[in-house]
């Protein structure tokens, strides 16, 4: 078990350059370090990854294993993994 409090592992979460968060499900803006926030809505493969390869999107990826297997046996996609739970993506990160 990690000796990290649930504070600093969100904190760690905004170091990561692939870590994005969503802080409003009403008004939902995707914000990556500390307040600086990002728009890709519609342009993740031209403004994030930079080519047109095919995007694949998985929702619930808890801590990524899933799309980190799929990008080793599938490398020439995007992949975009979502999880509620901001300690998971943390974790996601970790294993790409």
């Amino acid at each position: 078990m990690s000796q990290r409090s649930k504070l600093e592992k969100f904190a760690e979460n905004l170091t990561f350059p692939n870590v994005f968060e969503n802080l409003s499900y009403k008004e939902p803006k995707l914000m990556v370090h500390y307040n600086q926030f990002v728009d890709y809505k519609g342009s993740w493969n031209a403004s994030y990854f930079k080519n047109n390869q095919e995007l694949i999107l998985e929702l619930a990826c808890g801590g990524g294993e899933y799309c980190v297997g799929m990008a080793q046996l599938i490398p020439n996609r995007n992949y975009i993994g979502i999880d509620i739970k901001e300690l998971e993506c943390g974790r996601a990160h970790l294993n790409r």
